[in-house]
């Protein structure tokens, strides 16, 4: 991993702050399975990242305008091979994911943040994203084919801020804001084993989109800080895993989570805080029985969601110190609302 990062505040041209980031990243990862009646699995992927980010902002007479672009360009060499018990070696198409792959990323975006009198602060925003795929070497039913695809969309946002005390020591909020997730090189030629079942290449994938609804309060001063914040997501067109009569993937018409979230920094004496935070979330998205898409839609728990789950804390830190001493503990339920690949 290399990077470089370039900052510049209080410009006196156009713009007051600029960032500028370029990065590049190689990851090599080997795998090597040997399993108990000998056969052996062995893959390699093989990925470059080439990172640009550029970030100005710019205050006005009508408020402060945010804004940028965003690129990022992954490189895929994924291989492998399989041994069987005899010692009978057989060159795979590709490894995990498509082979000789390129997959190119680009975002826009603008925001506004807009004072309201002395009481309220109006933010929004406009993002465009496109993503592009091109995979030379895919495994289809054990035929070498190609891959290509390409998708963009348009998301918004918007937040309502309320100070309803003096020195922001209590702010309202509401919100909205969307989101969007491109098929990314596992969603679409992914050839392997997970942890409930297998995937196969698979093409025709739509994008996922999803809308979050979120209110909630902040709080500061003198004894620390608190919030609570609680929101609501519909998911549509997420991608699934099915299993039945075939492994495939195709996208669901619905699904949503919803949950609560609650932190807070309290100061019990002025060398010890007491730190805590709760996160409750439930979630349910429309799938195929059984994963079985032979089988009518039923609804059942997201996959993966977090059961009740809190972080408790004490932290000893003086005031002239330069050291600090923390404790944690986290606790979580059971989960029992599992999804079928859980």
């Amino acid at each position: 991993l290399a990077f470089a990062r370039l900052e510049r505040r209080h410009g006196d041209t156009w713009w007051e702050e600029l960032d500028l980031g370029v990065s590049y990243q190689y990851l090599l990862e080997d795998f090597h399975r040997v399993r108990s009646d000998s056969r052996q699995q062995i893959r390699r992927n093989q990925i470059e990242t080439v990172a640009v980010n550029l970030r100005l902002s710019s205050p006005t007479d009508f408020g402060r305008f945010t804004y940028g672009v965003d690129y990022s360009h992954d490189r895929v060499h994924s291989n492998g091979r399989d041994i069987s018990a005899a010692g009978v070696v057989t060159e795979r198409i590709q490894g995990d994911v498509a082979d000789d792959a390129n997959y190119d990323m680009t975002g826009v975006y603008l925001q506004h943040e807009l004072p309201l009198g002395d009481d309220f602060e109006l933010f929004t925003g406009l993002r465009y994203d496109y993503a592009a795929l091109d995979a030379d070497a895919v495994n289809f039913s054990g035929t070498k084919g190609t891959l290509k695809g390409d998708w963009d969309a348009v998301t918004a946002s918007g937040r309502l801020l309320y100070y309803a005390l003096p020195d922001h020591r209590l702010s309202l909020f509401v919100g909205v804001s969307q989101g969007f997730r491109a098929p990314n090189l596992s969603d679409t030629t992914r050839d392997g084993e997970f942890g409930g079942g297998t995937e196969v290449p698979t093409t025709g994938l739509d994008p996922e989109y999803y809308t979050t609804y979120e209110a909630g309060a902040r709080s500061q001063g003198q004894w620390g800080r608190a919030s609570l914040t609680y929101y609501y997501t519909e998911i549509r067109d997420q991608i699934a895993r099915l299993s039945a009569p075939t492994a495939s993937k195709r996208n669901l018409d619905h699904g949503y989570v919803h949950g609560i979230e609650a932190r807070t920094d309290f100061k019990l004496t002025e060398d010890l805080t007491f730190l805590g935070n709760l996160a409750w979330q439930e979630g349910e998205e429309e799938t195929y029985f059984n994963n079985d898409t032979r089988e009518g839609l039923v609804a059942r728990p997201l996959s993966r969601m977090n059961p009740l789950t809190s972080n408790l804390g004490l932290r000893l830190q003086p005031p002239a110190a330069h050291w600090w001493v923390e404790v944690d503990a986290e606790l979580a339920r059971r989960q029992d609302k599992l999804s079928y690949n859980d």
